[in-house]
């Protein structure tokens, strides 16, 4: 019984690191670690969120308000909570790292700037769990999809799945191209559902200046 009770404060301890991380897993495409993985990712989140608390309550106390063991628990929920919010953002669009390596389209200030950051070679690395995902973040117009049985299909992505060798593309705007180049437009179609399966390879086409 005592044992159970040890781990129960500790659980109730790594609280706050355990919700950041959940937000994390449902925002992200981060696929959930073993268990001893999680643990450890819940006490480093656990440590983010208190010292957010730490200043949270010394924010309180020069408002006037007093901080007590209820009010602290209150802090560290919402801490965690903002916490996984922002993090599952940068994962998302893959913050900081992105603007480590932009140089173009974007004003002389902010290239200048981006530039003496970029000169650092902090990281080559996106927060994307691997190619596939930063494959499809940087593509935002038509693809030409190669499906078995030499057939090719121009189309735009709604969605794509988690996994490269399982699921489904929910696509749209689609048309079959056919040998001489020219696209048969599906314009009946409004979206189509293609296992991955049937997909050997994927190509973005460029946009147009």
């Amino acid at each position: 019984m005592e044992i159970s009770l040890e781990l129960l404060k500790v659980i109730f301890s790594l609280l706050p690191g355990f919700i950041t991380a959940e937000i994390i897993y449902l925002l992200t495409s981060y696929l959930k670690p073993s268990a001893f993985e999680r643990i450890v990712q819940a006490l480093i989140l656990t440590a983010l969120v208190k010292s957010g608390v730490v200043l949270a309550e010394v924010f309180s106390e020069k408002c006037g308000c007093e901080a007590t063991e209820k009010l602290e628990y209150v802090f560290s929920i919402c801490i965690a909570i903002v916490l996984g919010l922002v993090i599952s953002w940068c994962i998302n669009n893959d913050f900081p790292n992105r603007i480590l390596r932009l140089s173009d389209k974007k004003s002389r200030l902010y290239r200048y700037s981006i530039g003496l950051i970029s000169k650092l070679n902090l990281t080559n690395k996106t927060l994307h769990p691997n190619e596939w995902y930063s494959f499809f973040y940087d593509t935002t117009g038509f693809v030409i999809l190669y499906l078995t049985g030499e057939r090719r299909l121009m189309c735009q992505i709604l969605q794509y799945p988690d996994k490269p060798n399982d699921g489904f593309f929910i696509v749209f705007n689609a048309g079959w191209i056919r040998d001489d180049q020219s696209i048969e437009s599906l314009d009946r179609v409004d979206q189509m559902l293609i296992s991955t399966n049937e997909i050997i390879r994927v190509e973005s086409i460029k946009r147009e200046e």
